[in-house]
């Protein structure tokens, strides 16, 4: 059995889309490029200028954004589009 937060069931209902607070991807991103050093360098620097590139987009990281923006943003970040 599949169990909903009261958000998440808004969020069906009125269509809103997934959002993240930038404190959390930042400490993901961090947490990846420990885990990259060792076995891929560049991804972990890559990771590290992500995170330099939202803390300076977003200085208060309490801030939620949608999931996909942030997903467009280390597209572009990483593929130079």
């Amino acid at each position: 059995m599949i169990w909903y937060s009261e958000r998440d069931i808004l969020n069906l209902c009125i269509g809103n889309k997934d959002m993240i607070k930038v404190r959390i991807a930042i400490q993901s991103h961090l947490s990846d490029a420990l885990i990259d050093v060792d076995h891929n360098p560049y991804m972990a620097q890559r990771r590290i200028s992500f995170v330099k590139q939202l803390i300076a987009k977003y200085p208060d990281q309490s801030v939620e954004i949608d999931e996909e923006e942030l997903d467009v943003m280390w597209y572009e970040a990483n593929f130079n589009l």
